[in-house]
């Protein structure tokens, strides 16, 4: 089974890669259902994400900040 964060990274470049680029950090306890977790951790998550420089809040939404430091957090996790 694979880390939570991997399965939020995951959602980051699947979503980056498809029509819904932006991620409504507003809509957290939604998110955090999809991934079968806390409010509290996917916040965890994200904050670890964004502290990575992977991906960035702006106001209310999220984005992929780097697209190949996201390949790299994704594949390192693969390989584990």
């Amino acid at each position: 089974m694979y880390p939570l964060a991997y399965d939020i990274a995951k959602d980051f470049l699947e979503r980056h890669t498809g029509d819904n680029t932006l991620i409504q950090f507003e809509q957290v306890a939604l998110e955090a259902e999809r991934f079968s977790c806390s409010e509290r951790v996917y916040r965890r998550v994200i904050t670890q994400l964004i502290d990575l420089k992977i991906i960035e809040k702006n106001g209310r939404n999220i984005t992929v900040k780097d697209i190949d430091k996201l390949l790299r957090f994704i594949h390192s996790h693969e390989k584990k």
